[in-house]
């Protein structure tokens, strides 16, 4: 390469990191991002170093190293310690907006609408309390019965 060139090198690698930059901002997931410290430090380096190789060579590594790091920070949780959101629901109170004949019905939880399953019959109004979650639905007893069991 010309020496014209090689001494602006580090415009080159200011230029790379800012184009990773864009292409990670322009998409949803983790893409470039590990590219635009590799090639930041590398346009340092290249202020020391004129070899073209060597600096390839040098923002390889550092790229390789900051995905390695990313993996070590974002590790997957492990599926033994993820919890069903639905779970959380267990022991909360509703309110039933909807009864159906039998012992079917519509729950209110918070903002959210449930459909509901019940040993006992339920009325509109009443209150009851969540025993269990199958999908998207929640079994429950009155609240009278909850008590009850408590005590």
């Amino acid at each position: 390469m010309s020496g014209v060139l090689m001494s602006h090198m580090w415009a080159v690698w200011l230029a790379v990191a800012v184009a990773f930059l864009i292409i990670e901002l322009l998409t949803t997931a983790l893409v470039s991002i590990w590219f635009v410290p590799g090639a930041l430090f590398t346009a340092f380096f290249s202020m020391l170093v004129k070899n073209l190789t060597v600096q390839v060579l040098f923002f390889l590594v550092l790229a390789g190293v900051a995905i390695f790091l990313s993996k070590k920070v974002f590790r997957r949780t492990k599926p033994e310690q993820l919890t069903n959101a639905n779970e959380l629901l267990i022991g909360k109170t509703a309110i039933v907006r909807q009864a159906d004949a039998g012992v079917g019905a519509r729950v209110q939880i918070g903002d959210v609408y449930w459909r509901a399953v019940s040993d006992a019959p339920l009325t509109v109004g009443e209150t009851v309390r969540v025993t269990a979650v199958n999908g998207n639905t929640v079994t429950v007893e009155k609240q009278q019965y909850a008590q009850a069991k408590e005590n």
